[in-house]
């Protein structure tokens, strides 16, 4: 199972989105700005493709508050995810 040390930091990603990918699902969390309040959202599909070939009726997108606390929450979404994609 994915764990919190498998995705990036908050720091990173007030820089930059972190794309990456588990054993079958692929997964993208990026920052995003709603009503000047600072989220962070997490995008996941099915492999084999990518983001831009995936129809988005395949995809998933949860909103998480972008803060330190909040990845424990991203991963255990992840790893739910995961369990999903897999059966």
């Amino acid at each position: 199972m994915l764990q919190k040390k498998d995705i990036a930091s908050i720091p990173y990603l007030k820089k930059m989105a972190f794309k990456g990918s588990y054993r079958g699902m692929r997964f993208w969390i990026r920052k995003k700005e709603d009503d000047e309040k600072l989220l962070l959202e997490v995008i996941t599909w099915k492999e084999p493709f990518c983001y831009e070939k995936t129809p988005d009726s395949e995809k998933e997108y949860p909103v998480f508050e972008f803060k330190e606390e909040e990845l424990d929450n991203i991963v255990k979404w992840l790893n739910e995810q995961y369990k999903k994609i897999k059966s």
